[in-house]
């Protein structure tokens, strides 16, 4: 069998939930940053890069270790995402599927970029990148087992996008824009922000800095406009229509 060398750092299995059916058979329509355009597009076509996963003969293990070990964890993402939407109170739920935000928070170019510089790596190090990814996530995951989460409902307000760079920190603020977005360009504090996870295109897993305050502090117009601006290339959203697909970008919520 050949090697998976289209490597998604953002798995199908999430994305298909912003297709036009719901299950990664239609498409979902996105907006790319470096076009300037919408398009429709399959969620294997999304958010992924070559070899991204895959380590060398010299790190002593499979080629693709870590890419069967990610998919391995992706095929229970329907199950968990599923009971947790069953049982939004349950907090076993929750703590069971923030393998996953975590996984996405730390499997990124943009992250291992900044791992690079943060850590000393060797830039040309790639088996140590990959590894460091994985730890990084695993112990974000325990750091976000720690924090008060809950399930926020949208659908009211209309529909939550998503991106190729999925969790967002953030403090509220009184800027323009009512916010600021941790942007991986300086030292990670994670206590320090709010974090919110689209879920569906409906719900969003949130976790507030200060928990005793509930919420996100933020309208759906901004919580989108975050997203946008998130995104290092690509984001998403269910498609409705056809036009919806010659729409252009809205600039952040005011």
């Amino acid at each position: 069998m050949g090697k998976k060398v289209n490597n998604h750092y953002v798995s199908q299995t999430y994305l298909k939930r912003w297709t036009s059916d719901g299950a990664g058979a239609g498409s979902l329509c996105c907006f790319d940053k470096q076009k300037n355009s919408w398009g429709p597009k399959k969620p294997e076509k999304c958010a992924y890069e070559r070899r991204f996963n895959l380590v060398s003969e010299d790190s002593g293990l499979e080629a693709t270790y870590f890419e069967d070990s990610f998919a391995e964890l992706e095929s229970h993402f329907d199950e968990f995402l599923n009971n947790l939407l069953g049982d939004m109170r349950n907090q076993d739920y929750i703590n069971i599927f923030l393998v996953f935000p975590s996984l996405y928070m730390c499997r990124n170019p943009k992250v291992r970029d900044f791992l690079i510089s943060e850590l000393g790596r060797d830039a040309d190090d790639k088996d140590m990148q990959i590894a460091d990814d994985h730890l990084l996530a695993w112990l974000t995951y325990w750091e976000l087992k720690k924090r008060k989460w809950e399930i926020v409902d949208l659908s009211a307000e209309g529909e939550v996008y998503t991106c190729d760079k999925p969790v967002l920190l953030y403090q509220v603020n009184d800027s323009e824009k009512g916010y600021s977005i941790y942007t991986w360009d300086e030292r990670f504090e994670l206590s320090a922000y709010d974090i919110l996870f689209p879920l569906t295109p409906s719900h969003a897993l949130y976790s507030k800095a200060e928990p005793s305050e509930i919420g996100p502090g933020l309208s759906l117009e901004k919580i989108n406009s975050m997203i946008t601006e998130n995104a290092s290339r690509q984001y998403y959203k269910k498609p409705q229509e056809r036009s919806s697909f010659e729409q252009r970008p809205r600039g952040p919520a005011k």
